[in-house]
């Protein structure tokens, strides 16, 4: 998690478009780690009669990630603040 964190900050310096695609990718795969260990354990904590509303309501925080960087960007035009301001782990 705090990598993820660290590489997503790092990438917002990158001098090429190279270099921060690279920082977002390994941040990404690191996120998706993240997220299908809570997937994991919360299915297998959970009884059978919750696991349809389980794998539907674990996607909430995700869409809810999705819209506020639009949101943000709306006002924050410059891509190096917007993305260390909207950078969480």
């Amino acid at each position: 998690m705090i990598l993820a964190l660290f590489l997503g900050v790092i990438g917002a310096f990158m001098p090429s478009e190279v270099g921060y695609g690279i920082m977002r990718f390994i941040s990404g795969v690191g996120a998706k780690g993240l997220f299908m260990v809570a997937f994991v354990i919360c299915i297998e904590f959970t009884g059978p009669a919750y696991l349809a509303f389980l794998g539907i309501a674990i996607n909430i925080p995700f869409a809810i990630g999705e819209f506020f960087p639009g949101i943000f960007a709306l006002y924050i035009r410059e891509w190096v603040p917007l993305q260390i301001g909207t950078k969480q782990a």
